[in-house]
């Protein structure tokens, strides 16, 4: 693979994503959540970072509103 390529391709890799600073928000049964609507108050959640988890409960849900 030359530079670029390689470069490229670790740029657009799920670890680099969340090295940026982005994570990945599950549900208790390990489904990703896109939306306020997938979880709950009081629900537990998984959060992926680059290096690693963090486990919580929601204590409340708040939409976001396009004014």
């Amino acid at each position: 693979m030359a530079s670029g390529d390689s470069a490229r391709a670790r740029a657009l890799s799920p670890l680099a994503t969340l090295e940026r600073g982005y994570a990945v928000l599950q549900d208790a049964e390990g489904h990703v959540v896109t939306s306020v609507a997938g979880v709950a108050a009081k629900s537990k959640i998984s959060v992926r970072v680059a290096d690693g988890r963090v486990h919580a409960t929601t204590t409340r849900i708040e939409e976001t509103t396009d004014d």
